[in-house]
């Protein structure tokens, strides 16, 4: 039992860390560089992006992610880990509401609305649109950027302690 929590909570960890860059890279990278791209440019790509975001491999680790951590935790519940079953899961319930939650809440109906607008050729009136759409966009991904990295942390002291 103690192998399989051990594997599960590593799975966990793992997978944690692909989500957290994820977001990490859209905070700190795609994102800033679409900003400096031409404004209708930038809304043609963010609405490629948000068609292809969710496919299956993505859907796999963005709502597996729970799944793993609170699984790892059960199992490290089962072998009397207490602290391991307490971080993976407090970890679980960081990703729910910081990862999943707000993006379900807030990124995905803003992402919506960018695939259903026209690009305008006036360039002012591109500008306009993604600028709203990210100023409104970023804060939230910052968000979950950072709730994403604290479960990746959290699950990374699980596994730490489980080998203790």
């Amino acid at each position: 039992m103690q192998t399989s929590a051990q594997f599960v909570g590593f799975a966990a960890l793992l997978a944690s860390g692909i989500m957290a860059g994820f977001f990490w890279t859209y905070s700190f990278t795609v994102m800033w560089g679409l900003d400096r791209a031409d404004p209708r440019s930038a809304i043609d790509s963010m609405q490629g992006i948000n068609v292809a975001v969710p496919n299956p491999i993505f859907l796999l680790f963005f709502m597996g992610l729970p799944l793993l951590l609170i699984a790892a935790a059960i199992l490290f519940w089962q072998t009397g880990q207490t602290a391991s079953l307490w971080l993976f899961a407090i970890s679980a319930l960081v990703y729910l509401v910081g990862g999943i939650g707000i993006t379900g809440a807030i990124n995905i109906p803003l992402n919506d609305g960018l695939v259903r607008a026209t690009i305008p050729t006036d360039i002012a009136a591109a500008r306009d649109i993604w600028t709203t759409y990210t100023t409104a966009w970023m804060p939230w991904t910052h968000l979950r950027t950072a709730a994403s990295a604290l479960a990746f942390a959290l699950a990374g002291l699980g596994v730490f302690f489980s080998a203790t």
